[in-house]
């Protein structure tokens, strides 16, 4: 596995976009007017103001992170996340967050690109505040762990992520994730580790735009067995 720890973000521009654009996006039949918009981003006052005056607080993330693919796969699209990561856009992959991915190829072949200044969980449009960000990674080399799926966890929670063409199936793979490594984790049974994600899991729809949906549960560290606060 390789293990980027995401250390700083930071704007590199004081604009963005945000568009609407033919056959995709969540509800591609129904807007069929197309248009863009070109939010200011005021970093010093941590706020993007949109056209109309709203103002919404920056929370800057790279919707693609992702190691190389495995070879056999050849070339591979980048707007569908896979196992090797990619377009994901979860808006929690923020500063301060680690992040797991696969390892298929000599190198890793990390990549990180997709700067986003803000984003809701869903991403509906097709897009999410688009604009172009400096990151500063910590990259580590985990030979000690052979998760088959991206993984990441926060300085508060673990979060398991699923990606499918079905946002069912994708919240399956985010529980069955999570079920996994929390038994890993602790000396929970798979049944009791299925009865904590229960009472103190949250899932949530990462984008529902990329081909491969994403979903992604989020588990309070506190609500393991041996945290401090758990019992």
């Amino acid at each position: 596995m390789l293990q980027v720890d995401i250390l700083d973000l930071r704007f590199r521009m004081d604009w963005g976009f945000v568009a609407i654009m033919p056959l995709l996006g969540t509800l591609p039949d129904e807007f069929t007017e197309y248009e863009t918009i070109h939010p200011d981003i005021d970093a010093e006052r941590g706020v993007a103001v949109l056209p109309w005056g709203t103002e919404l607080p920056l929370d800057p993330f790279f919707g693609i992170l992702a190691t190389a693919p495995p070879p056999s796969w050849g070339r591979v699209t980048s707007p569908v996340p896979r196992r090797f990561g990619g377009n994901m856009d979860n808006k929690e992959l923020r500063a301060g967050t680690t992040l797991y991915l696969p390892v298929f190829t000599e190198g890793a072949g990390f990549y990180a690109g997709d700067g986003h200044g803000v984003q809701g969980d869903g991403e509906v449009c097709i897009t999410a505040l688009e604009t172009g960000l400096t990151g500063t990674f910590r990259l580590t080399v985990r030979k000690d762990l052979a998760y088959d799926w991206p993984f990441a966890e926060t300085p508060t929670d673990l979060m398991a992520i699923g990606l499918h063409e079905s946002l069912d199936e994708a919240m399956r793979q985010a529980v069955r994730e999570m079920i996994r490594h929390v038994c890993a984790r602790t000396g929970l049974t798979r049944n009791q580790a299925y009865m904590l994600c229960s009472l103190a899991g949250n899932l949530r729809i990462t984008q529902t735009v990329d081909g491969n949906k994403g979903v992604h549960m989020l588990l309070p560290k506190s609500a393991l067995p041996g945290a401090d606060g758990a019992r």
